[in-house]
């Protein structure tokens, strides 16, 4: 059975789906107690091997700079044995609904995002976020110049492939999938670079696109 990691877990909408279709969690991380007694009711509760959660990591509310200053350790000897980790860091300061402040202290949770994956070395990665997280920031100089950052997106495809992972990436209309609402999401799937062939090249989002037409076809609106 496949094993993963929530990161940023909310209410574990993507936990959820992933247990149901045939994976095992090992733990998540959310730091609201509300959002996490949630996500305990959705996940922790599907029956045995749903989630195999670690002793040496209480199930409560988790801030992830919290846990990776308290359990580097014990996340380091977890390498190798994880094959995914998920997680959508916090998308406020990347939204064109919000102020996007680049200095938002939230944009920095896509760092502690690596970290994990730079301690545990899993086979695949999803980052899901806005789509704002593909636009750069605009910074005023003190002369009053303006200028503009990388876009989050293109920093993140950069850092993972820095550390042996191929990145494929799209912006994904929900609605496409079956949600009642048309939502657009940044969608990173990354691959680590010894999972597959050398010189095989594995476009993540072109093989989620086929599935997606599998899954239409099975509720009879594929398109036509």
């Amino acid at each position: 059975m496949p094993t993963f990691i929530d990161l940023f877990s909310g209410c574990g909408g993507l936990s959820y789906g992933l247990v149901r279709a045939g994976w095992s969690g090992r733990f998540a991380v959310e730091r609201h107690p509300d959002a996490f007694d949630t996500f305990s009711a959705n996940c922790l509760q599907q029956g045995q091997g749903a989630f195999v959660w670690p002793k040496w990591l209480k199930k409560k509310a988790w801030d992830i700079e919290d846990l990776l200053q308290s359990h580097s350790a014990d996340l380091s000897a977890m390498r190798g044995t994880v094959d995914l980790i998920a997680g959508g860091p916090p998308c406020q300061g990347y939204s064109v609904a919000g102020r996007r402040d680049p200095n938002d202290k939230r944009n920095k949770l896509v760092g502690r995002y690596l970290e994990m994956v730079e301690l545990i070395r899993p086979k695949f990665l999803v980052l899901e976020n806005v789509t704002g997280f593909m636009s750069g920031f605009t910074k005023v100089a003190a002369d009053g110049e303006l200028s503009r950052t990388i876009a989050p997106s293109d920093g993140l495809t950069r850092d993972l492939k820095q550390r042996g992972y191929h990145v494929s990436s799209a912006l994904i209309n929900c609605a496409e999938w079956g949600v009642p609402q048309r939502r657009l999401r940044f969608i990173a799937i990354a691959v680590r670079d010894d999972v597959f062939a050398a010189n095989e090249v594995v476009d993540s989002i072109q093989i989620l696109k086929g599935l997606r037409e599998v899954f239409l076809a099975a509720r009879g609106n594929a398109e036509g």
